[in-house]
């Protein structure tokens, strides 16, 4: 039995949904400035808030759709899973935007950003993971349009590699 090293959570990335939460936030504020601050037109306090509203709707659809596409399928059950030794490995951590680690297991191309909402994230101060070429991993991963993403990782002992 390896040592697990990532599964996703129902939760997701945290910081997403800071995202939703900060948006609502700004909107019950900027409907009470909206109500204190009689200046404003009638029209133009409605066309704020709806923009308001539909920034959030937005974002949270977004969200939704990941996890239906991602964290649905695997939690039942739809997923592969592969096992290997980490190759090509590049961390790119001088991305402008963001940390974005490709590497390739068992011939499947990954690129994982911290930018996910579900599935890995491979900032190191948050958890990352891969630490480079030769590591033996086992992954389960859900491929669908926003490509393969990484659902859990286990770290491979070597009384387990496959001999060839």
């Amino acid at each position: 039995m390896g040592r697990v090293l990532y599964e996703v959570s129902f939760i997701g990335n945290i910081q997403n949904w800071f995202g939703i939460i900060f948006s609502i936030g700004i909107l019950i504020v900027g409907v009470a400035t909206q109500r204190k601050n009689s200046k404003m037109d009638r029209s133009m306090r409605i066309a704020i808030t709806t923009i308001m509203i539909a920034f959030i709707a937005i974002y949270a659809r977004v969200v939704l759709i990941s996890c239906a596409g991602t964290l649905i399928p695997y939690k039942n059950g739809h997923y592969i899973e592969i096992e290997g030794v980490v190759q090509d490995y590049s961390p790119n951590f001088g991305n402008t935007r963001g940390t974005i680690e490709s590497f390739t297991l068992d011939g499947v191309k990954f690129k994982c950003s911290d930018g996910n909402i579900w599935g890995y994230c491979p900032d190191r101060k948050n958890g990352g993971v891969i630490a480079g070429n030769g590591q033996h991993l086992r992954i389960r991963y859900v491929s669908n349009l926003l490509g393969n993403t990484i659902m859990y990782i286990e770290q491979m002992m070597p009384e387990e590699w496959e001999e060839d």
